[in-house]
């Protein structure tokens, strides 16, 4: 009776390592339609991970910079680390892919960034400014 028992098992394991790759077949990842651009940067045909390492690539460096402004002869720098500024590249990819798929969409798409930030730390230095 053991002996049936381990060979049932055995005989069960080995089954569902056959059937294993057969369920884990992946389906191709989807890509952007064509004419879609985030920030004018042209996101076209590639994956939501590639659209999002280009969307990072292209301007990460370009939001980490400071910002100055001018009011009243007086100087204002904004440092975006203050204000906990974050590009999120994914998310733009995804609002990309979406508005290329959507119904009625005209013949070129451009997307906004997605981009986070602290709405208190932003307020304080615009009263900061306006003072």
């Amino acid at each position: 009776m053991r002996r049936t028992v381990i060979a049932t098992l055995a005989a069960l394991i080995a089954l569902m390592a056959l059937a294993a790759p057969a369920g884990a077949q992946t389906q191709p990842e989807p890509h952007i339609a064509a004419a879609v651009t985030a920030a004018g940067q042209d996101v076209s045909g590639l994956t939501l991970p590639d659209a999002a390492a280009r969307v990072h690539t292209t301007f990460a460096a370009q939001l980490a910079k400071p910002v100055t402004v001018q009011a009243a002869g007086r100087h204002f720098t904004l440092d975006p680390k203050a204000i906990k500024l974050k590009l999120d590249g994914l998310r733009t990819a995804r609002r990309a892919f979406l508005a290329g798929y959507a119904s009625g969409r005209p013949a070129a798409v451009d997307v906004r960034l997605y981009v986070t930030y602290d709405r208190h730390a932003l307020r304080a230095f615009a009263q900061n400014v306006a003072a």
